[in-house]
């Protein structure tokens, strides 16, 4: 009987959203499970920059359609290639292997770095995820010189890729 009151109270509380005036739920920015990483910064200016960079695991067809730069960390018939692409240009970026300690992902070892990333020539990485903890990240410094970093791992419900910021 208590287990069905505190069911029909959680019901009524996610209904009715517990008095909050905000209808909408919005996600935590600290964690994607899409592909898109958006940020915006520059509050001097009063404008919004945004710089959006889109990661994929890479197939014929993404990888057919026009020149990009490559980097095979461990070729083997393993080997997950993904392709990431910008729409502005990012600086000093890094791509590493990441392990989880505590509360947060650290940098185990670079795996590669590039000194910029064009939005007319994208990235593809290939890497292996060698069981479910496996972690790569990527980190880069915005056109307005805000350093993100994002560790990328496949989904273990769809084996999608995502992207979460640390």
């Amino acid at each position: 009987m208590i287990k069905r009151i505190m069911f029909l109270l959680l019901v009524a509380v996610s209904v009715c959203g517990c008095g909050s005036k905000e209808k909408d739920v919005v996600p935590s920015e600290n964690f994607r499970d899409d592909v898109t990483i958006s940020q915006s910064t520059d509050s001097t200016s009063r404008q919004e920059t945004i710089t959006t960079l889109t990661a994929e695991f890479a197939d014929s067809v993404s990888l057919g359609v026009g020149a990009y730069m490559e980097y095979i960390v461990d070729d083997s018939e393993y080997t997950q290639k993904i392709i990431f692409k910008t729409d502005r240009p990012v600086t000093d970026v890094s791509f590493s292997s990441l392990f989880y300690e505590g509360n947060s992902f650290v940098v185990s070892e670079e795996l590669y770095r590039l000194d910029r990333l064009n939005e007319n020539q994208p990235f593809v990485l290939g890497v292996v995820y060698y069981g479910d903890a496996t972690t790569y990240g990527i980190s880069f410094i915005t056109t307005d010189n805000v350093v993100k970093n994002y560790a990328f791992f496949p989904s273990g419900k769809d084996d999608s890729l995502i992207l979460n910021e640390y």
